[in-house]
């Protein structure tokens, strides 16, 4: 048998298969799901599910947050006075001005403690730091095994 000749064949034989049925107990447990889905609320359904009332909404306000951070991120970085762009813009942008300012003189002040620190102890906070969530983890991992003795198994057909 040629090769296309096999895969007819064998799409035939698998077409003319009866359908098997699910058991009792899974059809049960499937529908108890279904319907316990169907009674969440539609915001804590997945967003295609959302009505397209609530969708669309959230879809131009999404797209218009995410634009403005972009170009405030653009006009920032691109050395372009943010508070002279947003008196142009709107009289609306003065709390994004004022937020800028606090934000800069956030930056600034803590750019100039930093500067005060020895990079040895800058480095070796963050080793102590890295150090420290790695036992955390490690000592979770130990906790979560020792409740669960039978998860220590290493391959699934061990016993």
């Amino acid at each position: 048998m040629t090769p296309q000749e096999l895969e007819k064949f064998i799409h035939t034989n698998l077409r003319g298969l009866p359908l098997r049925q699910a058991p009792h107990s899974l059809q049960s447990r499937v529908m108890a799901v279904i319907h316990q889905r169907a009674m969440f609320p539609w915001y804590r359904t997945s967003w295609s599910e959302w009505p397209m009332a609530i969708r669309l909404p959230f879809l131009v306000l999404s797209t218009a947050i995410a634009a403005t951070v972009m170009m405030l991120f653009y006009l920032m970085f691109n050395g372009i006075e943010v508070s002279a762009a947003a008196s142009r813009m709107s009289v609306g942008m003065g709390l994004l001005v004022e937020t800028y300012k606090v934000w800069k003189w956030s930056t600034d002040f803590t750019a100039n403690i930093v500067e005060g620190i020895p990079r040895i102890w800058l480095y070796g906070g963050q080793l102590l730091v890295f150090a420290a969530c790695t036992t955390f983890f490690g000592l979770c991992a130990v906790y979560y095994c020792t409740l669960n003795h039978n998860n220590w198994k290493l391959l699934p057909n061990e016993n």
